[in-house]
């Protein structure tokens, strides 16, 4: 359970912080035509993350418990 919140995780938040890290490297890249809609999709995808985790808890807690 715990590798899968943590790979979730990472998941959610890698194009987030990527365009982060491309934004203080190359500057340009928000002069690209559709970088709003980038930015907002990677935004939602890492603020989502925290709704994933309750799923994740129930389902394999209840996994577990029936062992």
């Amino acid at each position: 359970m715990l590798s899968i919140v943590v790979a979730l995780f990472a998941v959610c938040w890698l194009p987030f912080q990527t365009y982060n890290v491309l934004q203080q490297l190359v500057p340009k890249i928000n002069e690209y035509k559709y970088i709003n809609v980038i930015w907002f999709c990677a935004h939602w995808l890492a603020m989502s993350n925290s709704c994933y985790n309750p799923f994740i808890y129930a389902i394999y807690n209840a996994v577990e418990n029936k062992f």
